[in-house]
């Protein structure tokens, strides 16, 4: 894992590197596997259930994250898709939750068996295709409502690792089946601890529990203390989940706000 700590056991911000590389070509790997094997084993019930996701069952949450991956592997498709998200921007907020309603909307008929043998082939495919144009990418700059100012390097690089696992999570909790989290998990975390910290200038120790767990500082002159589980970190930061269910000792009301900062999975 990447990062200098600053004792044993506590990390501070400053020294976690951003995920690029190999890093971020082997969290995405992982990502990719964990999410499949969830999808292989769901029955035709579930794939009909509610997700965590507002407003998605857990077939539209696959149909999504089919429909990057093919934008990603067309440019075409991806070029139009991206024409009709402008069309939609106004009435969905930002150009990526445009371009996620189109996603889903065209494959809201698919069969769930003939969904997943698509996704089978599709994503391994964008994956590779995602570390060929992260190599390059982050010379080229994007941006939209939902992401802010950033590049396309990060996008291949970050965002659609942390969309698959906060998917993972979707499914996971309303299903009432335990999310396996490991080192790759952490990984993944550890990068958006970063992320966050520099979007809220937070100034507080975080203590994120269970497996993909850690202890960062985000600053010198902490003026809190929060301790949340860590898949619902993610969770809080993508307004999921409200950031009064973490424990907070110390200035509760401005650890609250830099927890509402809103950080992109």
């Amino acid at each position: 894992m990447e990062g200098t700590a600053l004792t044993e056991t506590i990390t501070h911000v400053s020294a976690i590197a951003g995920l690029r590389g190999e890093d971020a070509r082997r969290v995405a790997r992982y990502q990719l596997e964990e999410i499949l094997a969830v999808f292989r084993d769901l029955t035709d019930e579930e794939w009909e259930m509610e997700s965590d996701c507002e407003g998605w069952t857990v077939h539209d949450v696959a149909a999504h994250l089919l429909g990057w991956a093919e934008a990603v592997l067309s440019p075409p498709k991806l070029v139009r898709q991206l024409l009709a998200s402008q069309r939609l921007r106004k009435e969905k907020g930002n150009v990526t939750d445009a371009s996620n309603h189109l996603q889903v909307e065209a494959r809201r008929a698919i069969p769930h068996g003939e969904l997943l043998a698509r996704m089978e082939i599709v994503l391994p495919r964008m994956l590779r295709r995602r570390s060929s144009l992260a190599r390059f990418a982050r010379y080229v700059p994007y941006y939209d409502g939902f992401l802010g100012t950033t590049n396309v390097g990060f996008i291949m690089n970050a965002i659609f690792s942390r969309d698959t696992f906060m998917h993972r999570a979707d499914i996971s909790r309303p299903l009432g089946r335990e999310m396996v989290l490991g080192d790759d998990d952490r990984r993944l975390l550890e990068d958006v601890v970063r992320d966050w910290a520099r979007r809220s200038d937070a100034r507080l120790m975080l203590h994120l529990t269970g497996p993909a767990g850690g202890d960062y500082l985000t600053s010198s002159d902490a003026a809190a203390d929060v301790t949340v589980g860590a898949v619902d970190f993610g969770r809080i930061l993508t307004r999921r989940e409200s950031p009064e269910i973490a424990q907070i000792t110390g200035d509760r009301d401005a650890a609250l706000g830099w927890l509402r900062v809103f950080t992109p999975f």
